[in-house]
């Protein structure tokens, strides 16, 4: 790095360091909090209590370890400092709001939320996490928004295996497109701004989610499968076709997507939204490689939504650093 750059990484994590300090009641946990920060975004193969506290020149994991598990701090909070902090930097009219999930490989069955489930990671039925996140897609940049760890109904029909992974009581079984639903909420009711949704079929095929966002002014270029039930007109009226039936008497360019978008919207323009859904598959490698995403040791249901939430905001820091770099550029370009 170049003195400029290191000047400029000073100054991002110098705002991130005062951004969350208001998390903490005491300095200790908000020092380790940066550390863990820095650590995430270090050259450090492997990102974990371990790796990150020799990092941060403490001979013992413990505070790490603290930090992510009794340490007092909430982090929502912390991910409510996240999306105030992409949208600040970030924030477009025209941005689009990614839903999807990824999977954690585990072994055991103690990690809260883990079983045997399809994992995308792994592309076949695995022991693993998943968690379902909110990704936000702008001409600035792209990175994470929000994230819900999914727990199977085996989990929530058994309070007592819940209790013990510290998964709270009022937490009841939702599917991923209502963990959807409730993080692109969050998002709009926080003034996120953002014109456009768009996810794959567990999403696209939701009626509820489709609903959701019909209320909330919120367009859309979602996936279905090819057995979604559609209304087409015909004439003058209106008959419901499976999509793969009225895919076959158009253009075999067509797609399986439905959309609710505004009137004069150009087909370059849906194309477009359905391109940035794999902004989240980009994002979800990227932080897996450079800032710890998947690195985490820990089974409790505190300690996933404080790893990965602290994760997301050094992906965040990364994201913010690289497009203000790429906006110097392009004024030299044009002076």
């Amino acid at each position: 790095m170049c003195v400029a750059d290191v000047q400029e990484w000073a100054d991002g994590l110098e705002e991130i360091r005062e951004l969350i300090g208001p998390r903490f009641a005491r300095a200790e946990p908000h020092h380790n909090a940066v550390g863990y920060l820095k650590g995430l975004l270090s050259a450090e193969e492997r990102k974990n209590s371990w790796t990150l506290s020799e990092r941060a020149g403490q001979a013992i994991p413990d505070r790490m370890q603290r930090l992510l598990s009794t340490t007092d701090w909430d982090p929502d909070g912390l991910r409510d400092d996240l999306r105030s902090y992409v949208v600040d930097h970030l924030g477009s009219a025209d941005g689009v709001l990614i839903v999807d999930e990824t999977g954690f490989l585990k072994k055991g069955t103690r990690s809260a939320g883990v079983a045997r489930q399809y994992c995308g990671t792994a592309g076949r039925v695995e022991n693993c996490q998943i968690g379902v996140f909110l990704t936000y897609a702008t001409p600035a940049g792209r990175t994470f928004l929000d994230r819900e760890l999914y727990l199977p109904k085996a989990w929530t029909d058994d309070r007592d295996r819940c209790a013990s992974a510290g998964i709270p009581a009022t937490r009841k079984f939702a599917t991923k497109p209502e963990l959807a639903i409730t993080m692109i909420t969050r998002a709009l009711d926080a003034g996120v701004p953002a014109q456009w949704v768009t996810g794959d079929a567990v999403y696209g095929q939701h009626a509820k989610l489709r609903e959701t966002l019909h209320g909330r002014g919120v367009s859309y270029v979602l996936a279905v499968p090819m057995n979604q039930r559609v209304i087409a007109k015909t004439g003058a009226l209106g008959v419901e076709f499976r999509a793969d039936g009225l895919i076959a008497s158009l253009s075999g360019r067509a797609a399986y997507y439905i959309c609710h978008a505004p009137l004069r919207i150009s087909l370059a323009e849906l194309a477009r939204v359905a391109g940035a859904r794999w902004a989240i598959e980009e994002t979800f490698q990227t932080s897996k490689d450079e800032t710890g995403l998947d690195h985490y040791q820990v089974r409790q249901w505190k300690g996933w939504h404080r790893h990965i939430t602290l994760s997301m905001l050094a992906h965040a820091f990364l994201t913010v650093t690289r497009s203000k770099k790429g906006a110097l550029r392009g004024a030299a370009a044009s002076s």
